[in-house]
């Protein structure tokens, strides 16, 4: 009989209860990785509190004709592994692996790996937009304007703590840990069931498994139990970082590096990469956003005064609209967005949408004065560049910084979920 039967559609109590018990018959093992509750932003921020992206340089491709794709990780994390499938085959041949296993074959086979954050990221605006219009129907107050709609709009994103923009997406639970490049999959199934995880962690092949990736700095995520992380801490995997014969030494680190050379080498800072491109994308999707709303609620009813003089023969507004000779109702359609396409009042007015959304994203409270204070700076530094894509880049790179790091807003979290995890990959 399973521990517990909670699934992520289970309501809050059966949830608490059954992954309360979960969590008491699984403790987590120093074989194992949590990335559910210690280490919920590893491998997407860095030591110094940066939202980070994999240069994907630097990740590797595995295949075999066994796996079920063609699945990438970050190099050394592929070395390692490579190496556990030996073990494994190895253990197979000796007959230790127990074959009968629904999850575990002649072979250690992939089912998933890196994903790619572009694609991702697409995926998450069309579901916050999706959201957004249902949210709409339960709270529609009749929007005729742009300005309206922003209004609403970013009430909704803080309502809801959903991001929007590209750094907000990798500092946010909705970025997944595949996009580290710090992951692989060996199986499949509702990671959201409780007993489906119960299974995989119950076969007697888990902990056989478990033994060859802790030596190589790999671990078992408890939430994701067929999930593989790569211990980035893990004096095992050292060796994989900087190997004693790198066959090319500009993919690895060398010895006696610090954790902060791994990201620093192989990842670049997410606000690196809100360039030009990144802001005119950030103004199409509000442009769109906007234009797609009026498809949907195109008119809102409005009631204007119809007579003066038959208003005046009533005492009380209730009176005077169920009188049909004073209140009428018409329809006002939502207005077109005037702002010409890439001119200057057009740039101006999306790089205040871009901070006042930052600012939702990141839940801080900057004071009147302070907001203003930032306004004419990083106005100021785009109207200061005569070449528009400069001046673009200088004033998102002032927003960027003026709003802090995750580490700088969120001094708990300076941990940055790195500085819990031990070295020991000892049983």
């Amino acid at each position: 009989m399973a521990v517990s039967n909670a699934t992520n559609n289970s309501n809050a109590r059966d949830m608490y209860e059954g992954r309360s018990a979960y969590q008491k018959r699984f403790p987590k093992k120093s074989i194992e990785f949590d990335t559910g509750y210690e280490n919920s932003l590893f491998g997407k921020v860095d030591t110094l509190g940066n939202a980070v992206q994999i240069n994907e340089g630097y990740l590797t491709f595995l295949s075999t004709k066994d796996d079920k794709g063609n699945f990438a990780c970050i190099n050394f994390m592929a070395d390692a592994f490579n190496e556990c499938r030996l073990v494994y085959e190895e253990q197979v041949n000796k007959k230790k692996i127990n074959l009968a296993s629904p999850f575990f074959k002649n072979k250690l086979t992939l089912y998933s790996g890196w994903k790619q954050h572009e694609v991702l990221l697409n995926d998450h605006i069309n579901y916050v937009y999706r959201l957004f219009l249902d949210y709409t129907f339960s709270n529609y107050v009749g929007i005729t304007d742009f300005d309206i709609f922003l209004e609403f709009f970013l009430k909704f994103i803080k309502e809801k703590d959903l991001p929007i923009t590209r750094i907000g997406f990798f500092e946010s639970i909705y970025n997944p840990i595949n996009t580290s490049g710090l992951v692989l999959e060996i199986g499949i199934g509702d990671a959201g069931s409780d007993s489906v995880r119960e299974k995989f962690i119950n076969d007697p092949n888990y902990g056989l498994v478990s033994e060859p990736l802790a030596s190589r700095g790999l671990r078992f995520d408890t939430q994701v139990p067929w999930r593989i992380i790569a211990n980035i801490q893990s004096d095992n995997l050292k060796k994989f970082i900087s190997p004693e014969k790198p066959k090319n030494k500009d993919f690895y680190l060398p010895i006696g590096f610090k954790l902060q050379d791994i990201f620093d080498k192989y990842y670049f800072k997410s606000y690196q990469n809100v360039n030009f491109n990144a802001f005119q994308e950030f103004k199409a999707a509000f442009r769109s956003f906007y234009n797609e709303y009026k498809i949907v609620f195109p008119k809102k009813n409005k009631l204007v005064i119809k007579n003066t003089s038959a208003i005046k023969l009533f005492n009380t507004s209730t009176d005077a609209y169920n009188n049909p000779c004073a209140i009428k109702n018409t329809f006002v359609f939502a207005e077109e967005i005037n702002l010409e396409p890439d001119s200057k009042d057009e740039d101006l007015f999306f790089l205040d949408v871009y901070y006042n959304t930052r600012v939702v994203e990141s839940k801080i409270e900057p004071s009147s004065a302070l907001r203003e204070f930032h306004k004419q700076n990083y106005r100021g530094l785009y109207l200061f560049e005569t070449d528009r894509q400069k001046g673009i880049e200088k004033a998102l790179s002032y927003i960027n910084y003026n709003i802090g790091t995750l580490a700088y807003r969120s001094p708990s979290v300076k941990e940055i979920n790195l500085t819990r995890q031990g070295n020991s990959d000892s049983m």
